[in-house]
């Protein structure tokens, strides 16, 4: 976005970021407990945040690579066919997600809010271990395929979840 870009301009780039984070989007939390840098092991747990939007459309994402100034795109094969991601690195999120209102990932955001508040710049911490472990689980819960558990009416008195 421009510098003199209009307010109506900006909440419509900021929509359109919501909206793909929304109906295209992960938020997660990433738990390692080793880490390699710089050819020697790092020992205890790192957290990573992750922010990313899977579309078939590179030009798509590339909008959204310059609304957010960053970020890298990668592209993958899946069942033969070529999907980009465009994944939004913590210093960026810890701008963009605070500015977003999200409808069906809202609470993903606000947890992953909490999370990077917690982390710090280098991801490491070890003040917050039990929250962050928290976090990692709901997340666990709730970005599996399907989406949170779903209940199914099995005749008129006997509701499973499953």
């Amino acid at each position: 976005m421009k510098k003199e870009e209009s307010y109506e301009t900006k909440a419509y780039w900021l929509g359109y970021l919501a909206a793909m984070i929304d109906g295209e989007g992960t938020i997660s939390l990433h738990k390692i407990t080793e880490r390699r840098w710089r050819g020697k092991f790092h020992e205890g747990t790192y957290w990573y945040p992750i922010v990313q939007v899977g579309n078939d459309n590179k030009e798509s994402l590339e909008i959204l690579q310059d609304l957010c100034k960053g970020g890298s795109i990668s592209p993958s094969i899946i069942e033969g066919k070529i999907r980009y991601c465009y994944h939004i690195p913590p210093n960026i999120q810890r701008k963009m997600l605070p500015l977003l209102s999200l409808i069906i990932k809202e609470e993903h955001r606000t947890l992953i809010l909490e999370a990077l508040e917690k982390v710090g710049r280098w991801n490491k911490t070890l003040e917050n271990e039990i929250r962050l472990e928290q976090i990692y689980e709901w997340f666990k819960v709730h970005n599996r395929r399907g989406g949170r558990p779903k209940v199914y009416n099995r005749g008129e008195d006997n509701l499973k979840v499953l």
